[in-house]
């Protein structure tokens, strides 16, 4: 369902339940406690129907811009880094992070299914993000293997203590997963929970790690335009 039609859905509904209770009063010559208790049981429903309404809004349209990832190449200290932008100056709490590389192994004879191959990249946690902090959820940078291949080198934030990791043909997918808590000034409290993906191919772009390549070869900062997320969990409470 897309966000606009699960924030209509309830307006909708609200409408629907109005229309019917004020037919079947004019309809049907009910005594006036009948309609009383009719009354205020479609009052309820209705406002909880709008309260559901809000909850979505809140959940869909105002966390779409909290606790979001940004990916930039840093050429100063040669690496890109994976970062979750504070800059409206919310209180980001409890915050859970992990990255990994994953291979897929075809089915075959004895197993019917793809199999996952995945090798973990880095862990992380925070127990807050002080107001216009960024949190660093991963750095990296790719460098070409002698035989044409890609080698995918962890770095801490500065580019350095790299570690390389090189990627197989069976290579599928970048994935970086966290989780974090969010107070906003309207009292509103965010559980978001959020997996991006990077795809090694993607029917659109392309190879999109030789878009990450091209990046990191112009030298220049600048960010990546297509990072995409796989799911998502929000959830709103006051």
């Amino acid at each position: 369902m897309k966000k606009s039609t699960q924030v209509l859905v309830p307006v909708i509904v609200s409408f629907v339940v109005a229309f019917v209770l004020g037919y079947l009063l004019g309809k049907f010559g009910l005594p006036s406690w009948w309609k009383s208790l009719l009354l205020n049981v479609a009052g309820s429903i209705i406002a909880l129907i709008l309260l559901y309404g809000v909850y979505i809004l809140c959940s869909v349209w105002a966390s779409r811009d909290k606790a979001c990832p940004e990916l930039w190449w840093i050429p100063k200290f040669n690496c890109f880094r994976y970062v979750i932008r504070n800059n409206p100056g919310y209180d980001i709490t409890d915050i859970h992070s992990r990255a990994w590389l994953r291979d897929i192994v075809p089915k075959g004879e004895g197993c019917g299914e793809n199999s996952f191959r995945e090798f973990a990249v880095v862990m992380g946690n925070r127990v807050m993000i002080p107001k216009g902090d960024d949190y660093v959820l991963v750095s990296f940078r790719l460098a070409e293997g002698e035989d044409s291949g890609l080698v995918f080198v962890l770095t801490d934030k500065f580019g350095a203590n790299p570690d390389p990791h090189r990627l197989s043909e069976e290579f599928q997918e970048f994935l970086v997963e966290y989780s974090a808590k969010i107070q906003t000034g309207w009292l509103l409290k965010y559980e978001i929970s959020r997996t991006y993906v990077i795809p090694k191919f993607h029917e659109i772009h392309g190879s999109l790690f030789q878009v990450l390549l091209a990046i990191q070869e112009e030298n220049e900062e600048a960010p990546f335009p297509f990072l995409s997320w796989r799911t998502r969990v929000i959830r709103v409470s006051i």
